[in-house]
């Protein structure tokens, strides 16, 4: 089987597995996507966006890429291909560019400090004073300001303009983002700890999921707010962003990250899948809304698909972990009793069979094949 083959839709529960074809179909559908966003790029007719891609394109190759890939950049680029603005567009590419020079050292800071395009970077200070970034002070040399990052390759922020901003909330998640608060220095340098002690045992379990994280992840976000609930998300608005909120809090251990890291690291790449291939092959005005089998909550059809890639996946996550004894926890067996849950008897499939005739058919015929993967995988939990 090709890699090419490999990524076919009907192939993704084999690919979920987290055997030896999960980093090739991750590879290769980052690569189609960076592909996507770079043709993109070609042949703009307005003047200020070409002439502002001319100045992104110059730079060196791993600078350039750093503010192609930045989910903000996917967003803000969808949003002038489908709404105009090429103005704005430009702008944030201008200010994008200017930004990695600064971070090379070949450009003087510009004076007002602006972040990067991943949010990872800043040099002077911001228009108005932020309490956000009292939390990093210590990080600060010479003015700059470069946040953590996991694996050395993403980066883990929570005090840019990105990580406080409204952030979109799906109306079936009972926990909501609400305003932005600042970390003190302890709370963040801990959340930062464990998250990286999280993927130090999640590589122990598994070497092609830590690296699927990492792969399939362009940046975390942490964020925090006056309530006390736990939230890991993703969004096809800013495809490759992580966000955690409240990861502080003591009650959030290692299983928990563990599990939100595979979670919207899997969503990454269907997201991302999804581009070139539509899980919903006849689209409505209204899709019908499906109870989850795992959540309980009410989705529209297209989340409830992938909902079932990215419970299998879960569910094949804490197969492994299980047989590592890994992420001991208090709330491990309730974790892996809701990645099982769904599917018992087969539930996901009776909710989504009444709707066959709207699903890609290649997306359809691989549900079969993760409820019999998933049947094995449940057994040897059982066991």
């Amino acid at each position: 089987m090709s890699v090419a083959q490999g990524c076919a839709l009907k192939d993704l529960p084999a690919l979920l597995e987290w055997g030896s074809w999960s980093l090739p179909l991750c590879g290769f559908v980052s690569r189609r996507y960076e592909r996507l966003l770079e043709n993109a790029f070609a042949d703009w007719e307005d003047d200020c966006v070409r002439g502002a891609v001319e100045d992104l394109l110059a730079l060196p190759p791993e600078a350039a890429r750093r503010v192609i890939l930045a989910p903000d950049t996917f967003w803000r680029l969808s949003r002038t291909l489908r709404d105009g603005g090429e103005d704005d567009l430009a702008r944030y590419l201008n200010v994008s560019a200017a930004v990695e020079m600064v971070r090379l050292g070949r450009h003087d800071p510009l004076g007002v400090g602006f972040w990067s395009a991943m949010g990872d970077f800043i040099a002077g200070d911001e228009p108005a004073p932020s309490p956000f970034l009292a939390a990093v002070a210590n990080l600060v040399r010479d003015g700059r300001y470069a946040a953590p990052a996991l694996a050395g390759r993403v980066p883990i922020d929570a005090v840019s303009k990105f990580a406080r901003r409204p952030m979109p909330n799906a109306d079936f998640r009972p926990v909501k983002y609400g305003d932005a608060l600042p970390f003190v220095h302890d709370e963040l340098a801990a959340s930062v700890a464990k998250i990286e002690r999280t993927m130090a045992e999640l590589s122990s379990v598994s070497e092609v999921l830590s690296h699927f994280v990492i792969e399939s992840t362009t940046t975390i976000v942490l964020r925090k707010n006056a309530d006390r609930d736990f939230l890991s998300s993703s969004s096809n608005a800013f495809i490759g962003q992580t966000v955690l909120l409240n990861p502080h809090m003591d009650r959030i251990d290692g299983a928990v990250i563990a599990e939100s890291l595979v979670h919207e690291a899997i969503h990454h790449v269907l997201l991302r899948l999804e581009i070139f291939h539509p899980f919903v092959s006849r689209p409505a005005d209204r899709l019908p809304v499906l109870r989850s089998p795992w959540s309980g909550r009410d989705l529209g059809l297209h989340s409830l698909l992938g909902a079932c890639f990215v419970w299998f996946g879960l569910l094949s996550f804490w197969r492994l972990a299980l047989s590592r004894d890994a992420f001991t926890s208090p709330r491990r067996a309730w974790l892996v009793e809701r990645a099982r849950r769904g599917f018992v008897d087969q539930r996901f499939l009776a909710a989504l069979a009444p709707w066959e005739d709207m699903i890609d058919p290649d997306v359809y015929g691989s549900l079969g094949d993760l409820a019999e993967r998933a049947a094995r995988a449940t057994s040897c939990l059982d066991a």
